[in-house]
Parts: structure tokens; C-alpha cells; sequence
């Protein structure tokens, strides 16, 4: 009750990004267990392409646009790292934000794979930046008609 408390005394713009923001990871999340990745990233590029690009200085700082998006995923099942830096990138971008896709590999001390995604820009990790020293960075090569 507390939080919806809170969400209903926020200002109509923000409860409207936050509504936005949540929707999108609802979305992404909902694509990712349906569609394999490179279909839901191709997705994602092709929107952010068709969407108004805000000048940065008229939009949400940076860390407003990445709090948004992990507290709203807080809402989503399994929002995981890449639900969250799929739509914080997509809304960074739209933003008018510098922001880059990444995505890397681990190897566990059991041997298996871990994968982590992230976002970031030329001032560092944006979302998803626990341990990225151990994540060994994968090239994505986009391939558009």
C-alpha cells in the first residue's frame, strides 16, 4: 500500500515513465521467454530507431532513466540483466544518452558459462555493472536488411 502511495504522489511525467518503463521490461521480459535474443534485439534496435530522439539536455539524467528501470524491474519475473540492459539502453538512447549494449562471458569455477549484460557509455557502466571484470566482452555484430 505504500508504494502505491508513493507511485500516486509523483509527478504526472514521471509516473508516466515509470508506467512506460515498466511496461517495456514487461515486454522485453515476456519477448525474451518466447523469441530467441537476437529476434527481441533486433526488435528493441528497430523501435529505438523509429522513436523520437530527445536532445539529452531536455530529458531524464542518466541516473534517473537507470533507477527507473531497476526499480520497476523490481514488478517484472525475471527481469534479469539483460531484460534490465535491453530497456535501459532502448530508454537511454531515446533519451538522447550515449549508451552501448554489452554483453559477456565467465567461466564459473564449475566449469559452466555465465553470461551478464550491461550498459554503458564513455564514462563507464551505466546498469548491470557488478563484476564485470570477470565478464570477458562478446562482439555483437548487427545484421540489418
Amino acid at each position: 500500500m505504500r508504494l502505491i502511495r508513493k507511485f500516486l504522489g509523483l509527478p504526472r511525467e514521471k509516473k508516466q515513465r515509470m508506467i512506460s518503463t515498466w511496461a517495456w521490461l514487461f515486454g522485453v521480459r515476456f519477448s525474451l521467454w518466447l523469441l530467441p535474443f537476437r529476434a527481441v534485439r533486433g526488435a528493441v534496435i528497430r523501435l529505438e530507431g523509429r522513436a523520437p530522439q530527445n536532445p539529452a539536455s531536455s530529458s531524464p539524467p542518466i541516473e534517473e532513466i537507470v533507477r527507473e528501470v531497476q526499480s520497476a524491474s523490481r514488478f517484472v519475473p525475471r527481469a534479469t540483466c539483460l531484460t534490465q540492459a535491453l530497456v535501459a539502453h532502448r530508454l537511454l538512447t531515446q533519451a538522447g544518452h550515449e549508451a552501448e549494449l554489452q554483453i559477456g562471458l565467465a567461466r564459473k569455477q564449475d566449469g559452466a558459462i555465465e553470461a551478464h549484460a550491461w550498459v554503458e557509455n564513455s564514462d563507464g557502466p551505466l546498469i548491470g555493472d557488478i563484476g564485470l571484470e570477470r565478464f570477458i566482452r562478446i562482439r555483437m555484430v548487427d545484421r540489418h536488411p
